[in-house]
């Protein structure tokens, strides 16, 4: 971990968070029985790809890669990096190998379904943001997971960041918050295909497609991990072939006012920034990296925080499975009260702006 400061008043504020990672990072190293967390991926797209290979290399142990028939190729070729076995169906899966958290890789309108199925199989899950296609089916979810005293955790790299943790850490040294606001632009790369009539499946309602489930649930969850849910909610979106392709989240927190900024149809600036009458601090990354922080106190006082892990899905991994080896499930509780609020804010920012999929009421 890495950290500038300037000022020895700022000694204390900075540091701490420093060494609490560090010994974050210890207990990663040192407390994690062997069989902690042995994995079953389900699901052999970009992500499962990304992720999974840094998990070889982390030294993560799997034990089952699954797909449907038409992938089962790509299911083999993960396997073979793994060392595990490949199967074509959940099901066969589940009696063909020795798993007990599955990390769920599948397109979003897949995610309640195969979550439910994994929760009442009686196995942990982690599955990619979001963690549902609404707030009801989330909120389905969550239920099951603690009536079984199962872990259910969204993989949302945001809330498990130092840096992130930094920025609460700094919350009171701004006084009175008045004004949050938090962007992620990024031109998608399947924007000209959807723009000549094409599909692709993040710009799809079957899919649970759309700007706001994709990258504008970085943003409120960048928003609502560190204020909770807010009053009240509005979207204002660019809405093309029916989908949103970029948009304005507002989140009304009665005392001050948030905004979170979405497009996949265009570049932008990301970063974060919550503006205090003591001060106001800048997170100079997209909100899902969650990259280097900047704080200036009013007086002129100017600080720099920058903790992360060279890689953003490290964090999170190693909390996930630090969690399931204590046995927490009440962090797990915790970290699903955020997930609910924001699929709360994205379900009722979505219909406010008319965007509606086929599991909504």
């Amino acid at each position: 971990p890495k950290i500038i400061y300037s000022g020895s008043d700022a000694v204390y504020f900075t540091v701490l968070p420093e060494v609490l990672f560090a010994v974050q990072r210890i207990l990663s190293v040192y407390c994690i029985k062997e069989d902690a967390m042995k994995l079953a991926v389900v699901g052999t797209g970009k992500i499962a790809h990304q992720v999974v290979s840094y998990l070889v290399e982390w030294g993560y142990e799997f034990a089952a890669i699954v797909s449907t028939p038409r992938s089962f190729a790509q299911a083999t070729d993960l396997a073979r990096l793994t060392k595990s076995a490949a199967f074509s169906s959940f099901e066969d899966a589940l009696a063909g190998a020795d798993f007990d958290t599955v990390y769920l890789t599948t397109p979003n309108n897949t995610h309640f379904s195969l979550a439910k199925t994994v929760l009442e199989a009686g196995k942990n899950v982690i599955v990619e943001k979001p963690i549902a296609s609404n707030f009801d089916e989330a909120s389905e979810l969550a239920r099951i997971a603690r009536e079984r005293k199962l872990f259910l955790f969204e993989a949302t790299t945001t809330l498990y960041q130092p840096n992130y943790q930094a920025v609460k850490e700094a919350l009171p040294r701004l006084g009175k918050i008045r004004l949050v606001s938090s962007n992620y632009s990024q031109y998608s790369s399947r924007y000209e295909a959807f723009c000549t009539g094409q599909n692709p499946r993040a710009f799809t309602l079957e899919a649970s497609g759309g700007s706001l489930m994709d990258i504008g649930l970085y943003a409120v969850t960048w928003i609502a991990g560190l204020f909770g849910a807010p009053k009240r909610v509005r979207r204002f979106a660019n809405i093309q072939r029916g989908i949103d392709t970029s948009g304005i989240t507002t989140l009304d927190y009665g005392d001050f006012q948030a905004v979170a900024i979405d497009a996949k149809d265009c570049d932008g600036p990301n970063r974060s920034i919550i503006e205090g009458e003591k001060g106001y601090l800048v997170q100079h990354t997209a909100p899902g990296v969650c990259g280097r922080v900047t704080l200036h106190l009013r007086g002129g006082e100017t600080e720099e925080i920058d903790m992360n892990p060279d890689n953003h899905y490290q964090a999170e991994f190693e909390t996930f499975a630090r969690m399931i080896d204590l046995g927490d499930l009440a962090y797990c509780s915790h970290q699903l009260e955020t997930s609910l609020a924001v699929s709360r804010v994205l379900t009722e920012a979505r219909l406010d702006s008319g965007i509606r999929f086929s599991v909504d009421a």
